[in-house]
């Protein structure tokens, strides 16, 4: 195995290949046979002589997906993420990557998971690697995760759309508030020839995964399923969840789902705003996803330029500095028959001092 993870973190020129991949096919088609000399105890070829040029094509159809729309791979990653990540990530996290699951016991290892979702990288620095063929920057184990969720588990697929696009094809629907990105759920599947409305819902950012996958079938309480006509006040009882880190849509995602259901349904006023209950959950269907995106408040580091930054900067040792000269002045003052001359003179000198750090500090 180390001979092919050495294969795989070869140099990519020229679009993805790169001498040693050439010089690798070249030898398999000179001697087809080679592949029967390198083998197990038992004499059974290793097949593994062709995973580095799997890896190489994996490799070069994420460059080609994060070409085609990199908002949408970040967008459906972080849906991802943020589901592993959730502590009921077990039953929500469906469909689960293969290669974390015990085929004998049925044990997810979220633990793995979870430590190769954090040895990844921003996506477009992904890009960037696979681009400049800086394959030693990558981690296999990274590029075999995103290759399963982008590529092995494209449909649906998600597909970033801006807001005029999205205002002609419903014009029916009032967006107040405009979205940080808009993303439209790709799916063959219909859900009826029947004639369908539109409803907002909203949940946790840890559900869109399993939903996206699976539909509203998977929704552990069906019952409370409620699609709301007008996003309006729905808005701001949305939460705001803590998403990939390194997403380009936020570090903190709220999200609602646009959907089109069909069937029987009950129509109830609920705070002033119409809301759709008792709907189908087979016939619901995510037509585009909505996300308000922001990011952690971060500490304002700037400080003023000059003698008085300098000052704010250092405010903790020119306290403590004040605090050893009052020491110092005490001790000096009891020190002996010149402590009237030692006490006017320091009380001077320590007014002036305390007037220079309220002037430069406060």
């Amino acid at each position: 195995m180390l001979q092919i993870r050495q294969q795989q973190k070869c140099y990519i020129k020229n679009n993805g290949h790169s001498e040693n991949q050439e010089n690798f096919i070249s030898q398999d088609d000179e001697n087809p046979s080679s592949a029967l000399q390198e083998s197990g105890d038992n004499g059974t070829p290793i097949h593994q002589l062709n995973e580095p040029l799997d890896f190489l094509g994996k490799i070069q159809a994420l460059r080609k997906i994060l070409e085609k729309d990199m908002m949408a791979c970040d967008a459906k990653w972080t849906l991802f993420v943020a589901t592993a990540f959730s502590y009921r990530n077990t039953f929500k996290l469906k469909p689960f990557p293969p290669r974390f699951l015990n085929d004998t016991t049925g044990e997810h290892n979220i633990d793995a998971l979870i430590m190769v979702i954090n040895d990844t990288p921003k996506l477009n620095v992904v890009l960037h690697n696979i681009i400049g063929g800086q394959i030693d920057n990558m981690d296999p184990e990274v590029i075999e995760l995103l290759y399963w969720l982008l590529i092995q588990q494209k449909e649906p697929g998600l597909r970033l759309v801006d807001l005029e696009e999205f205002n002609e094809g419903l014009k029916d629907v009032n967006i107040l508030q405009k979205p940080t990105h808009i993303f439209e759920v790709i799916d063959s599947k219909g859900i009826s020839n029947s004639p369908t409305k539109l409803g907002f819902y909203g949940q946790t950012l840890d559900s869109y995964y399993s939903i996206i996958y699976n539909g509203f079938s998977e929704v552990p309480n069906k019952e409370a399923i409620k699609l709301y006509a007008d996003l309006g006040s729905y808005l701001s009882t949305t939460p705001y969840d803590a998403a990939w880190g390194a997403s380009q849509c936020g570090s903190l995602i709220s999200c609602i789902a646009l959907c089109e259901f069909a069937g029987d349904y009950k129509v109830v006023a609920q705070g002033g705003d119409q809301v759709y209950k008792d709907v189908d959950p087979l016939k619901i269907r995510m037509r585009y996803l909505l996300f308000y995106g922001s990011r952690y408040p971060v500490e304002d580091k700037t400080q003023p330029v000059g003698f008085k930054g300098w000052g704010l900067s250092r405010k903790y040792i020119l306290s403590l500095t004040a605090y050893m000269i009052l020491i110092c002045s005490i001790a000096v003052v009891n020190s002996g028959d010149r402590g009237e001359y030692f006490k006017t003179l320091v009380v001077n000198k320590f007014e002036q001092l305390l007037k220079f750090c309220r002037k430069f500090i406060a």
